[in-house]
């Protein structure tokens, strides 16, 4: 229960840092469309939500493991599924390292004023 609730929370605020970066270095509202186009939506479908991911030949599998939508996934199923919570905590701690980077960046652009009117 508790891990769900982690890994929901987690994915929801890993989704929102990325928008807000998106949001900050797209100059025209056009631009927007290019994180869910060409980056959320390839990752989504190479992220396991459809397949296991470890039934995957390698080197897919070693390479799938840096996707971070393959972390939200399967955390979220060893949480809902009560499955082995051991094999969830690599990917909470890079979904935790991409949260953080994230914000770090975010910050430093509010920060600085990047791409903001005066």
């Amino acid at each position: 229960m508790l891990s769900t609730l982690f890994f929901l929370l987690l994915s929801a605020y890993v989704f929102a840092v990325l928008g807000l970066l998106a949001g900050l270095w797209a100059e025209k509202f056009e631009q927007i469309n290019f994180f869910p186009t060409f980056l959320m939506l390839p990752l989504t479908f190479l992220g396991g939500v459809f397949y296991d991911v470890k039934t995957l030949p390698e080197p897919f599998r070693t390479i799938s493991m840096v996707n971070p939508v393959v972390h939200m996934v399967e955390g979220l199923r060893a949480g809902m599924l009560g499955l082995d919570q051991s094999a969830a905590l690599p990917g909470a701690a890079l979904l935790l390292t991409v949260a953080v980077g994230g914000t770090a960046l975010a910050y430093s652009l509010l920060k600085s004023g990047y791409k903001l009117k005066s």
